[in-house]
């Protein structure tokens, strides 16, 4: 009757291993599916985020804006383009310069702090932005030196930058 008791006593133990054992290997797998899903989760919301700038890129009014910049607008220098586009001189036609620089500022900082994937702006917005950038670097630099102002854009050139390593 010992030997039964024994292996009665075994079994159990060895039950109560097992379970164990399916216990901490249950607690592995659904913490990796909920860091799954969690992941997931984070890159639908970031899709989302993205694809809500993305249509105000593609908005009417903000493409007629940045198209006009881009293609449009012509100077010689700081002070020509002052004349011709600056606050004092064109409000609407700086308004929408601000707009689309302060745009693809907030992108900047969106890709800085890791919000949004940059893969998402490199597949869908990298030409438009790097060609914007490169088209008013030499006004947003020499703003930054006459109004005393080195911050001015510098997330729409961090932005730029990175698209730029990426290609």
């Amino acid at each position: 009757m010992s030997e039964l008791q024994t292996v009665s006593m075994t079994i159990g133990i060895l039950t109560a291993c097992i379970s164990v054992v399916i216990g901490v290997v249950n607690q592995i797998l659904s913490r990796r599916r909920t860091e799954k899903t969690e992941q997931l989760s984070l890159e639908t919301r970031q899709a989302e985020l993205f694809m809500q700038l993305y249509d105000r890129f593609n908005d009417k009014d903000f493409a007629k804006q940045y198209t006009e910049i881009l293609f449009q607008h012509k100077w010689t220098d700081f002070d020509d383009w002052m004349q011709k586009y600056g606050p004092m001189t064109n409000l609407d036609v700086f308004s929408s310069w601000m707009s689309v620089a302060v745009f693809f500022e907030g992108i900047g900082v969106l890709i800085k702090r890791k919000l949004i994937d940059i893969s998402l702006v490199d597949d869908l917005l990298s030409s438009a932005i790097i060609m914007v950038w490169e088209k008013i670097e030499p006004i947003a630099k020499e703003y930054r030196v006459r109004f005393n102002r080195p911050q001015l854009w510098e997330w729409f050139e961090y932005l730029y930058t990175e698209l730029k390593r990426n290609e």
